[in-house]
């Protein structure tokens, strides 16, 4: 039977197996990188931020075994999301990816979720990105 302290602590251990988790946020949008750093830092999961997704795939491979997951925007300059998971997928086969986008365009792209991929189209809450990250880390 379970209970109410069960419950707490399993929330306890979730909630310590965050701190081990880290998150690549790869996004050219300022705001956007920050409202995100926020979300994990209120799950109190650590981030490390691109710009592009040249930046990004440098620092995967610089903290590949640190880098539990990657939040990817799909419409970038330089390299956009498909490309840059291409390069991720080939560096690590078992990549874990939230890709994001407001636009319709790649959506037979995400057709096959799971796998290690999800999506979440913009503009999202806090709650529905909270909600992706914790299922895709758990």
């Amino acid at each position: 039977m379970f209970t109410a302290a069960n419950d707490i602590s399993a929330n306890r251990d979730m909630q310590s197996d965050l701190h081990s988790k880290k998150v690549l946020i790869i996004d050219d949008e300022d705001i956007l990188q920050d409202v995100l750093k926020e979300v994990m830092g209120m799950l109190e999961i650590p981030t490390v931020t691109a710009n592009n997704g040249n930046q990004g795939i440098e620092i995967y491979k610089a903290q590949q075994k640190e880098i539990d997951l990657v939040l990817l925007d799909m419409m970038m300059p330089g390299l956009d999301g498909k490309e840059t998971y291409q390069v991720l997928k080939r560096l690590n086969p078992q990549v874990k990816v939230i890709f994001m986008s407001g636009f319709t365009e790649e959506d037979t792209f995400f057709e096959e979720e799971g796998e290690g991929k999800t999506f979440i189209r913009k503009p999202f809450s806090i709650d529905e990105i909270r909600t992706k990250v914790l299922q895709m880390l758990a």
